[in-house]
């Protein structure tokens, strides 16, 4: 029997309702995270080679992805403008990560330079330090259009990060709104915005998010359990979707 492999709910779905696939050829897998290498940092995390901002001094929000535009970054940016904009007082702290490469680099810079806010943001480019940088991070923001399951959106969770992220595609499937990190919709420069501002004015509610955010990444998709439904499926006994 021709079986389907579906990372999230949302893509098993468009299989069985808009491709026609029969719900009995369609299993639903998460992708899996090594939750040894990517974990919260012990304490104050060592800092980022090459990284203008200090861990524990410096407030971090970031994203991980290639600069395309599905991704949105220039959403972050926009809304970070607008967060240190409204907020004075954040401009003392907060600090814009963005790791990656892609035609949208231009556009990104350009709207922090236009805005003043360049000198409080690092883009690398492409990193293979990941894991690292994950660390270094108080919150993780998926800003995109569209997503299956965000590998990465998975390592932040895994690395004890609350997450800020756009209700599109499989991430509602992993972040609770209000319980692993906060929802917007897409485009909503006003709302990212506000829910980093949430998070960066309520240490308490970013512990508390944190936390949730790593024990579901224990529970849900860590390695062992990628390989035990593969396990399923080779053996005959696949999980439906």
């Amino acid at each position: 029997m021709n079986r389907y492999i579906a990372v999230s709910k949302d893509i098993a779905d468009y299989l069985i309702k808009a491709i026609g696939v029969r719900e009995c050829h369609v299993s639903l897998i998460p992708n899996g995270v090594d939750t040894d290498q990517f974990a919260p940092a012990s304490e104050t995390p060592a800092a980022v080679k090459d990284c203008p901002f200090i861990p524990g001094q410096h407030w971090m929000i970031g994203t991980v992805g290639r600069l395309q535009t599905v991704k949105n970054q220039p959403m972050l940016a926009r809304a970070f403008v607008r967060l240190l904009q409204t907020h004075a007082e954040a401009a003392s702290r907060v600090r814009l990560v963005i790791i990656g490469e892609g035609p949208l680099r231009v556009e990104i810079e350009e709207i922090l330079a236009q805005a003043g806010f360049a000198r409080y943001a690092w883009i690398p480019g492409a990193r293979d330090d990941v894991a690292d940088i994950l660390k270094i991070l108080d919150c993780f923001i998926l800003p995109s259009r569209a997503e299956g399951t965000s590998c990465t959106l998975q390592e932040a969770m895994a690395c004890g990060l609350p997450i800020v992220a756009t209700a599109v595609g499989g991430t509602p499937d992993l972040v609770e709104d209000g319980t692993t990190g906060i929802l917007v919709a897409p485009d909503d420069d006003f709302a990212l915005a506000d829910a980093i501002w949430r998070y960066y004015s309520s240490p308490e509610i970013v512990r508390s998010h944190g936390n949730a955010a790593r024990n579901k990444a224990l529970r849900e998709f860590g390695v062992d359990r990628l390989v035990a439904g593969y396990d399923r499926l080779f053996s005959g006994e696949a999980p439906s979707g």
